[in-house]
């Protein structure tokens, strides 16, 4: 913008009132000198949230850029280099405009600037709900047929059916637009076709399955299924060949974790006192299902059974596998912190894996947990986490040091915690903690040290359900070509009586554009 120079006017208004009216401002510094006299709180404005301060260097021919933002824009991409220095003048003003570019969409989600869009969005779609509702009363919702709806009827028949249909079309968005404003209906027509399933809309799996599932996952295109009365069975998505009973009733599992790519299954199975965690070869249960059709018992498994997790109710596993595969076994208010190494090679036989694993330390906590998730620290060393919730509240435990820091308090009187779900985007880690009808996330960075820093961030959100689910899932994000997108997909299992009901909501927490 070429700004208007007065001349014997030492304010200089009217060059003034231009800067502050944009959301991202430049600013260009001459000299070569490295220190930077340019602070943003020179220039008071409400719009302007971000400041790109370029300096060039003669002597090198390059460019330096810094960038200052309110405390209220969330982070957006891409990141600068370090040093941020450019030699590459093509490749700076790619740079500079796709940061610009993210900074300006980061900024329109702070306060300031979603208010004013949500209430002229509204304003919008009120107008054109005004604008064409009364022709549609007029016109259609006070007559008895849709034929007494067009004004005058051609004499001839095709161009009879021609007003018709355009009439129909024109009602028909008329609809649409009041449900709408209503909020009743999707905006999309990707959203509305006729052979498309709702998220809500259950899929069927099996449909003649005898037994209640105490729990499940999925092992390749077939479901891992441990049920009340008949065992662990496991069901095959075609449904062409009948379920395969993987471990008689005598195996009571309450938890079930298949791992393909360690080729580990982990169970923990029986309760109180006799419960323990088991570990299988996944190879192994296949091979033996494929050529002896064998049906594992309790008695089979002794060789499977880790031995120090004797009484545990609850287990976690890390789902951001690193180099080692870590589980925590809680054993009343007794953590038990074990870890597999990738073994270099294995034993020709060893059908049971239990040997690759080893006990590293033993926490005491208050009170039981009743819900427990582990976060990798993006180090791996001494900054691992354990996220436990009991009472009300979530805690976050340091592995090495065992120390506890509040990470959330629940304002309820009654609370019945479902999960937390570990989430990590750039090397920083987050929680979505679930309890009663409400998710929420909370960012967990970064690490200093042994000690995370908890405070609210602006990505910090929380969504609620409409019926208290029983089970919280996460599917892995999804990458498309030019967007890196981070997006948690969670699937609520809600009962209704004797029907259960798997809905899905999905949250985007960090979306960057890449030009």
């Amino acid at each position: 913008m070429n700004l208007v120079i007065e001349y014997g006017l030492y304010l200089m208004v009217e060059r003034k009132r231009h800067i502050g009216n944009d959301i991202v401002t430049i600013v260009f510094q001459e000299g070569d000198d490295a220190s930077s006299s340019f602070k943003p709180s020179m220039i008071r404005s409400h719009f302007t949230h971000i400041f790109a301060l370029v300096r060039y260097n003669s002597q090198n021919d390059s460019y330096r850029l810094k960038i200052f933002s309110e405390e209220s824009v969330p982070l957006f991409g891409p990141p600068l280099p370090s040093p941020p220095v450019f030699t590459d003048h093509q490749e700076f003003r790619d740079f500079l405009l796709v940061k610009l570019i993210n900074g300006e969409k980061a900024t329109l989600e702070t306060p300031t600037f979603a208010q004013k869009r949500q209430r002229t969005l509204d304003m919008l779609i009120r107008s054109l709900y005004q604008d064409l509702m009364p022709d549609l009363h007029k016109n259609m919702l006070n007559r008895r047929s849709f034929s007494d709806v067009l004004p005058e009827s051609p004499k001839s028949a095709r161009k009879k059916e021609e007003a018709r249909q355009a009439e129909f079309v024109r009602i028909g968005q008329a609809l649409k637009l009041k449900t709408i404003v209503r909020g009743d209906a999707p905006t999309s027509l990707v959203t509305t076709g006729l052979c498309r399933k709702e998220p809500w809309e259950s899929q069927l799996f099996c449909s003649t399955f005898p037994y209640e599932i105490v729990c499940s996952d999925s092992w390749g295109q077939s479901l891992l299924a441990a049920t009340d009365a008949a065992g662990v069975m496991l069901l095959d998505e075609s449904q062409s060949v009948p379920p395969v009973q993987v471990f008689d009733k005598t195996m009571v599992v309450k938890q079930v974790h298949v791992l393909e790519p360690q080729d580990l299954l982990i169970t923990r199975a029986d309760k109180g006192k006799d419960a323990r965690l088991y570990v299988y070869r996944l190879s192994s249960l296949k091979k033996g299902l494929e050529e002896k059709q064998i049906v594992r018992s309790k008695c089979d498994s002794r060789e499977n059974k880790l031995e120090k997790t004797k009484g545990c109710h609850l287990y976690s596993i890390n789902t951001h596998h690193g180099s080692e595969l870590r589980i925590v076994a809680a054993i009343r208010n007794k953590l038990l912190l074990i870890t597999r190494k990738h073994p270099l090679f294995e034993a020709p036989g060893a059908e049971s894996p239990v040997e690759e694993f080893q006990y590293i330390r033993e926490i005491c906590l208050c009170d039981p947990p009743v819900v427990m998730a582990l976060v990798d620290g993006p180090t791996g060393e001494n900054d691992n986490m354990i996220c436990v919730a009991y009472k009300h509240q979530f805690d976050l435990i340091n592995e090495s040091t065992g120390d506890a820091y509040r990470l959330h308090h629940v304002d309820a009187n009654r609370v019945n915690f479902v999960a937390a779900i570990d989430v990590y985007e750039d090397g920083e880690a987050g929680l979505l903690l679930c309890y009663n009808y409400i998710c929420s996330y909370k960012k967990v960075c970064p690490f200093n040290g042994s000690t995370p820093m908890i405070q609210s961030n602006a990505s910090d959100f929380h969504f609620s359900w409409n019926q208290m689910p029983n089970a919280i899932g996460r599917l892995p994000r999804q990458q498309s070509p030019g967007r890196t997108q981070a997006m948690l997909l969670t699937w609520a299992c809600c009962r209704h009586g004797n029907t259960v009901c798997v809905c899905f909501c999905v949250c985007v927490y960090a979306c960057v554009m890449f030009l």
